[in-house]
């Protein structure tokens, strides 16, 4: 089953089929939805977020089928609870003006301990996800080919840190820091200016707060 037929079989069983229903319920127009049900697009990261908050539906399944039941069947059902699937997905967060054209799809996912998510990283989301760098704005933080883990319960800016960030050019992560009433948007690498964020532009949106990246030890 593909990644349409299973988006169908959401609509189905939430609207019994009316996808012009179904692109009301969850904020989007008709032909958005009738292309990602034709296989002519792909549901966008924050439009998957959506379908989750409002319809409690499984991310996982949707991207990959039975992947996720595989997966399961793994786990002792003891210790279920205890983890949570972070998927990789197919997309290059620019370290400089922003990667354009990419893709969401699904590459893989890693199975991460609970505990250690909230201890360590004091994270209680179910909803992480991995995404790569690209780029050198953000050294010597974040190099290029870094897989970041981002959290996108934290789209409201409330602490400076990185963020990863949605706009015209596609995705980018920076540092967001408060500087009196406004939010700067800030590149580790000196060699990168600085911009302010305006929170009333629609252009240009916090995806999630980056909590821990990893990369090869050369």
């Amino acid at each position: 089953m593909s990644l349409s037929q299973r988006f169908n079989h959401i609509i189905d069983a939430v609207c019994d089929g009316n996808k012009a229903q179904f692109a009301r319920l969850t904020g989007k127009s008709p032909s958005h939805v009738y292309k990602i049900c034709r296989g002519q697009s792909r549901p966008s990261m924050q439009y998957l977020q959506t379908i989750y908050e409002q319809l409690n539906v499984d991310i996982t399944w949707l991207l990959t089928g039975d992947q996720a039941d595989r997966i399961q069947k793994l786990a002792p059902a003891d210790s279920a609870n205890d983890l949570v699937y972070a998927p990789v997905l197919d997309v290059q967060a620019s370290a400089g003006f922003g990667a354009s054209g990419f893709s969401e799809e699904l590459e893989q996912q890693f199975v991460l301990d609970r505990q250690w998510l909230n201890q360590t990283l004091r994270v209680s989301s179910d909803r992480l996800f991995f995404i790569y760098v690209s780029g050198d704005s953000m050294l010597p933080t974040l190099e290029d080919g870094d897989m970041i883990l981002v959290d996108p319960a934290q789209q409201q800016f409330q602490n400076n840190g990185i963020y990863a960030l949605s706009h015209a050019d596609g995705l980018m992560t920076k540092r967001l820091q408060r500087q009196g009433s406004a939010i700067q948007v800030i590149s580790d690498n000196a060699s990168y200016p600085s911009w302010t964020l305006n929170t009333e532009d629609e252009q240009v949106q916090i995806v999630g707060r980056v909590v821990w990246c990893s990369r090869r030890v050369r």
